[in-house]
């Protein structure tokens, strides 16, 4: 075969591959709110989901610390989740959590019964816990991450839920991590994200609402709330994606299937 035929050959294999990656998966889209309270501490947020799928994360709050969320698992159960990183460990997926020394990793100080708890690597390390809570499309889930000093060069993070308006508001956990205390919430963000990654997932649409965001600064009981949010998304070029505001502080995120950018532009600052 021709050195032409052979690279033409490897080009429509590239090209092949590449839509499959397209077409495999939603596309994850993210809000990263703004105002921030200076020397944050604590952020909190709701979501609420209105159409999910099998395998879906809805996370609450992300910052740069921490995360919680929401999990449908399908069959397995429809879960919370909270987890808390180990510093300069690498974005690797071939990074194993045993890779980490016992004294620097993260460590449970408290964790809810029933909460399992377990590590995590690829993504960077540290310490996860998974709490069946059984959530249900248009039933609000509200979350906190609280950080305060844990000795001289550790953090702590708290992570209290309540779900549905009358739900019991009940401490997750709390994870130690290696750090000394400094404002979180940089960034202060939810995202959708479809961890199937296989067809027919990318055909199927996840949609939710995001509200009452807001954030505390150290030593004050007044909250700030976020009245902005940036609509973003990773690196996947389809745009069956969408945002927008629904009301007084309340946002909305869509991906998957039929949506159309229709709102707010991908990229924009929802005001």
């Amino acid at each position: 075969m021709k050195k032409t035929a052979i690279m033409a050959c490897f080009a429509a294999m590239a090209a092949c591959a590449s839509q499959a990656m397209t077409t495999n998966r939603a596309r994850s889209v993210h809000l990263q709110y703004s105002p921030i309270a200076e020397r944050a501490v604590a952020l909190r947020g709701s979501v609420t989901v209105t159409q999910t799928q099998t395998n879906s994360y809805f996370a609450i709050i992300n910052c740069d610390r921490a995360y919680c969320g929401i999990q449908d698992l399908g069959a397995r159960g429809r879960i919370f989740i909270f987890s808390v990183w180990e510093p300069d460990t690498p974005n690797n997926p071939k990074w194993r959590p045993d890779m980490v020394e016992e004294d620097r990793r993260a460590k449970i100080v408290y964790a809810a019964p029933g909460t399992n708890v377990s590590r995590f690597g690829g993504e960077g390390t540290g310490a996860k816990t998974m709490t069946e809570i059984g959530w249900k499309e248009g039933e609000t889930v509200t979350a906190m991450i609280e950080a305060e000093e844990d000795g001289p060069d550790r953090t702590a993070f708290s992570c209290i839920i309540k779900v549905g308006e009358g739900g019991e508001v009940r401490k997750i956990a709390t994870i130690s991590t290696l750090g000394k205390m400094a404002p979180i919430g940089n960034p202060f963000a939810s995202f959708v994200e479809d961890f199937w990654r296989r067809p027919p997932s990318s055909s199927l649409v996840r949609r939710a609402v995001f509200s009452g965001f807001a954030s505390r600064s150290a030593g004050s009981s007044e909250w700030i709330p976020a009245t902005r949010a940036r609509f973003t998304g990773d690196d996947l070029q389809v745009m069956s994606v969408d945002a927008g505001k629904v009301g007084p502080g309340a946002f909305f995120l869509q991906t998957g299937g039929d949506t159309k950018n229709e709102h707010a532009p991908l990229w924009s600052t929802i005001e």
